[in-house]
């Protein structure tokens, strides 16, 4: 039953060549592993590349809107030209923060200039967040627009335009 190696017909291998032999093996095992965690790495870098990637392009309204909102001081002064009505469709907000009704401190002044940089932005981040309930691109428009459609009331309403609907 447990004759030696040489009675089987193969050579015994000695402490040394056993050794050896392993040795060989788990390098080559551990090498194999560190390709394959090489792979690994490589591929979940380029997962969160490409997820990244479709993150920030899923931004896009907040990009345009910072775009836009970057555009501001030329879209005023060609605003300006037209009429103080264009003004008021294009920058509702900024004129809204223009009114005496809403001067009550020192910082209140700053605020028009503050919102002609960052109406659009904020209209850009609405369009996003209506974006994520996969709503349609003729809905994101609509919520978009009606967020600008109540500055544009509230501002016919400060400026005494509903008073021929309210009198009796």
């Amino acid at each position: 039953m447990n004759q030696p190696e040489s009675a089987q017909g193969t050579s015994p291998l000695t402490r040394r060549e056993r050794a050896k032999a392993i040795a060989s093996w788990q390098a080559q095992r551990k090498q194999e592993v560190e390709d394959s965690l090489a792979v690994l790495r490589a591929r979940r870098a380029a997962e969160r590349s490409a997820e990244l990637r479709e993150r920030l392009a899923a931004l896009w309204p907040v990009w345009l809107g910072i775009l836009l909102g970057l555009l501001g001081p030329a879209i005023q002064f060609v605003a300006e030209m037209v009429g103080p009505w264009c003004m008021a469709l294009i920058y509702p907000f900024v004129v809204l923060a223009q009114r005496p009704e809403i001067q009550v401190g020192p910082i209140t002044h700053w605020l028009p200039g503050i919102m002609l940089y960052v109406q659009f932005p904020i209209e850009g981040l609405l369009a996003r967040i209506v974006l994520k309930r996969h709503v349609r691109p003729l809905g994101v428009m609509w919520h978009v627009l009606m967020f600008h459609f109540l500055g544009i009331a509230e501002l016919w309403m400060l400026s005494g335009g509903a008073r021929f609907f309210v009198r009796r």
